[in-house]
């Protein structure tokens, strides 16, 4: 234990960088991961192309067989 506290006993500032750096690189990188697995799954909901197969236009517009 007293390894660890002097390492970290104000080191010219280097240790409270890394110990922010690490938890924000962290935090960051969950939360890319998280939209990546959301895209994903809204990609593999909506089907290969993208079409969800719901139309955008309103019904009294439709061309017969839309």
């Amino acid at each position: 234990m007293f390894l660890v506290s002097s390492v970290l006993a104000h080191q010219g500032g280097w240790d409270e960088f890394v110990l922010f750096v690490i938890p924000a690189v962290a935090a960051i990188l969950l939360v890319r991961w998280a939209e990546r697995r959301a895209r994903q799954r809204r990609t593999d909901e909506d089907g290969e192309d993208g079409e969800t197969g719901v139309s955008m236009t309103p019904p009294e517009t439709r061309r017969p067989g839309e």
